[in-house]
């Protein structure tokens, strides 16, 4: 796995003490938004209307009920997306546009950033980032399954919708990596 997020705190323990459960809480949240990939979100979102409404921390994920698998000892969790931004977030299409709102996250999810836009007095979203939620290659599997990559694919607004097309590369210790 090569990642110092899944790996235990360090251990100063006595062989005497009680270890905690594996993996549990161990495991770092992944942050999304300006705050934590500027530069990648720059790169992938070219219109600055779109870029604009970007929130700081626009989601977070979390890995929870971490446990080993008794079959390959791989750490299984169950996986939640979070919204924190009041521009919401699309989860296969429903929106989450509560700041806190949360969702359980499986394999093959897309996560997408949209934005609201007005034509004819008709409001809608469009789509302009997207995010799947890919486990196939991680060190962790979700539980009750052996599927972490994210995979951003760049999406062009037309007036018919949105069209995405084109993929990035980048990666965060520990958690699903964007996958090029």
């Amino acid at each position: 796995c090569g990642s110092a997020a899944v790996a235990p705190h360090g251990d100063s323990r006595r062989p005497s003490q009680e270890a905690p459960p594996p993996f549990f809480s161990h495991l770092t949240p992944l942050r999304v938004g300006r705050a934590f990939q500027g530069e990648l979100l720059d790169a992938l979102v070219q219109q600055e209307v779109a870029r604009s409404t970007i929130s700081r921390e626009h989601f977070l994920i979390v890995a929870e009920d971490v446990r080993r698998h008794l079959a390959d000892d791989r750490p299984e969790c169950r996986f939640v997306l979070k919204n924190l931004s009041g521009n919401g977030v699309q989860l296969n299409g429903e929106a989450l546009k509560a700041r806190g709102e949360e969702r359980v996250l499986l394999h093959g999810d897309v996560i997408e950033l949209s934005r609201a836009v007005a034509d004819h007095g008709v409001s809608y979203e469009v789509g302009f980032l997207q995010f799947r939620f890919d486990l196939s290659q991680s060190c962790v599997r979700e539980a009750d399954s052996l599927q972490g990559t994210f995979e951003a694919s760049i999406c062009s607004e037309t007036s018919m919708g949105s069209r995405c097309s084109g993929t990035s590369s980048g990666a965060t210790p520990g958690w699903p990596q964007v996958a090029g």
